[in-house]
């Protein structure tokens, strides 16, 4: 499937891409100090550890395209 994306679209893949490269698992770090890390971290960005729960719940609002670019970026990072 072929999506243009719009400048925003484009700018919020930058800003995935880079959350998942900052918050790569550290050589030796172990599971679960990883884990912790990443859910606090994606916390603070505002919602991105709940991608799918609704603003009033503590989601991030995102619109459906930048949910489907969550979801193929976290694909690509796992």
């Amino acid at each position: 499937m072929d999506i243009e994306l719009s400048t925003e679209d484009l700018a919020f893949k930058t800003e995935v891409n880079e959350f998942f490269h900052a918050n790569q698992m550290d050589k030796g770090e172990d599971y679960f100090s990883w884990r912790t890390r990443w859910f606090e971290n994606a916390k603070e960005k505002g919602g991105w550890d709940v991608p799918k729960w609704p603003v009033e719940f503590g989601g991030p609002g995102w619109t459906p395209t930048q949910h489907y670019i969550w979801e193929q970026e976290t694909a690509r990072a796992t």
